[in-house]
Order: C-alpha cells, then sequence, then structure tokens
C-alpha cells in the first residue's frame, strides 16, 4: 500500500529544496472560495491570463511550490499573469472535484478576456474536463504530458516500458 502523505512529504521537501528563479515582477498568493492560488505578475503583460493546473503528480500529491520555477518562467517569457491553483487531490477527493476547483478559478480570471489553461500530467486531463464545461472564455489549451485517457485502454500493455 502506498503512503500517500509520505509522497506528498516527499514532493514538498524536493520543491523546497530548488532554488527560486528571480522574477520581475509580483508573486502573491490568493484564495478562489477554499482553493488556494498563486498568481505570477510580470510588470510587462499582456491580455489574456494563463491558468496553470498542475502538481506534477498524478493528481495526489503536490502543492503550489513544486512548478513554481515553471510558472515564473511561463509568465517571464510569454508576458502573462500565470495563476497556479493548488487543487483538491485524491484520493480524499473525485478528479470532478479538481474539475470544480480550475473552473472556480477561472471563471474569477477571465473577465472579458478569456484565460489559457494549461495542465501538466494529471493537470492536462484536468483542464480539458473544465475546458469543455467552460467553453468560449478558454482561448487555448497548452499540455504538457496529458493524460487524457484514465482508463489507459490506448497503452499497448505488451509494449516494453508500458504502462505497469
Amino acid at each position: 500500500m502506498i503512503d500517500v502523505e509520505t509522497l506528498r512529504q516527499s514532493a514538498r521537501q524536493r520543491a523546497a529544496a530548488r532554488p527560486r528563479s528571480p522574477f520581475d515582477g509580483v508573486i502573491r498568493d490568493e484564495h478562489v472560495g477554499v482553493v488556494a492560488t498563486r498568481s505570477y505578475t510580470p510588470h510587462e503583460r499582456m491580455t489574456n491570463a494563463i491558468v496553470y493546473f498542475s502538481h506534477g503528480g498524478y493528481g495526489v500529491f503536490g502543492d503550489l511550490d513544486l512548478q513554481d520555477a515553471y510558472c515564473r518562467r511561463l509568465a517571464t517569457v510569454l508576458h502573462r499573469r500565470v495563476v497556479a491553483v493548488d487543487y483538491r487531490l485524491a484520493p480524499e477527493n473525485s478528479f470532478f472535484d479538481a474539475v470544480d476547483d480550475l473552473e472556480s478559478c477561472v471563471r474569477v480570471q477571465a473577465g472579458t478576456t478569456g484565460v489559457i489553461l494549461c495542465g501538466d500530467s494529471a493537470g492536462g486531463a484536468v483542464s480539458v474536463a473544465a475546458g469543455e464545461r467552460i467553453g468560449a472564455t478558454v482561448r487555448a489549451v497548452m499540455l504538457t504530458n496529458p493524460n487524457l485517457d484514465l482508463t489507459l485502454q490506448s497503452f499497448d500493455r505488451q509494449a516494453l516500458q508500458g504502462p505497469d
């Protein structure tokens, strides 16, 4: 049996050990309801916000610190406000709880210009599901290693280095 809390503690320690990249802008921790967010607003910014939705931990572990360097880089290179969302994690919460968290954060960020959803791993699947619900305010979706087939039926179980 996997000890989820041990996985989470290990991820927190790895994230805390990483050096913080400099950032020419404002970083602010906030909440949308009970959902923690961290925004990265560069001094030079464009209109659409990027909502970043990933902890890199299969939806089971990770927090706002785990992808901090990547969010800083996105905001700096793309000149856009990036909002990282600390969504509810499995196994205590469902996939759809995470989708609800992203949807509520997107609705706050969207305003009149829309958002770009950015998701990695499980965050990619959550971003796609939330984007389907939200519709027109989503201007684009950027996915890295998204797990879009949660049944794993598209994997070849006989292939070397397969899903098992």
